[in-house]
């Protein structure tokens, strides 16, 4: 079965400074994956390049078998919080809407249209929202609001760059249990610095800093972080103090 992402020998720098090096990669149908990592291990510029928003130095991608110009309309892609307008103008419905013109700005809204946006907002529970200003919305009501215009085009696979970012604990379990039932019908890859809570939710860890170690488990050791970060990290798993992973020279 052709893999819904696959990734051979990818490497990027920015300003020749490695920011990911020889990169591999792969997850299929009914995979739930989290990256991991430090802040500035590369996580964001790993998304950028899956979602074709920056080109690679060397390597290839591939979405479903196809280039990432083509395989990537077959995919969900929420951004991280702190990179969106959250305060331009406009209804929840229309923010959805958008997404649905892919582009063709020119092209009349349908009743078809209106009707999977509904579905969708529905789906993620804030149909009742859907005349209500961008702007008056709750950190977690608008996160949601970006997820339902992430998967109005019915993706097969969701991409999250740290969807809990600037959103409260209730917020980000709320969303939490949102992902554990999309998931019924859908691949996941997500983006995070908080295995704590990752681990509670995916099949599959990826460790990245720079260079990727891919588990194909949830359950790591001690041995398996300092492997990947080249110094010791406090173990996070169930039943043991968290850390959030940070940045370390």
């Amino acid at each position: 079965m052709t893999p819904i992402l696959s990734i051979q020998d990818l490497s990027y720098a920015y300003a020749q400074k490695p920011v990911l090096t020889n990169v591999q990669f792969e997850m299929g149908q009914g995979d739930f994956v989290a990256v991991i990592g430090p802040n500035g291990g590369g996580k964001s510029t790993f998304i950028k390049l899956i979602m074709g928003l920056i080109q690679p130095d060397s390597g290839t991608i591939r979405l479903f078998g196809e280039p990432v110009e083509s395989g990537r309309r077959l995919v969900g892609y929420l951004p991280q919080f702190q990179n969106v307008d959250l305060d331009y103008p406009i209804l929840v419905e229309e923010v959805v809407l958008m997404s649905l013109l892919q582009g063709n700005w020119l092209r009349s809204i349908r009743r078809k249209d209106r009707q999977l946006a509904w579905d969708v907002l529905e789906k993620v529970g804030i149909l009742h929202l859907k005349d209500r200003p961008l702007s008056a919305l709750s950190g977690g009501e608008k996160q949601r609001v970006f997820l339902a215009r992430a998967l109005v085009n019915q993706p097969k696979l969701l991409i999250l760059d740290e969807p809990t970012t600037s959103v409260d604990i209730q917020a980000e379990q709320s969303l939490y249990r949102l992902l554990q039932d999309l998931h019924q019908s859908l691949a996941i890859l997500m983006v995070s610095h908080d295995l704590s809570a990752v681990s509670q939710l995916v099949n599959k860890i990826a460790c990245l800093n720079q260079k990727m170690v891919f588990h194909q488990t949830k359950e790591l050791t001690a041995q398996d972080l300092e492997e990947v970060y080249g110094c010791p990290v406090a173990l996070i798993a169930h039943g043991v103090p968290h850390h959030h992973l940070e940045s370390h020279g």
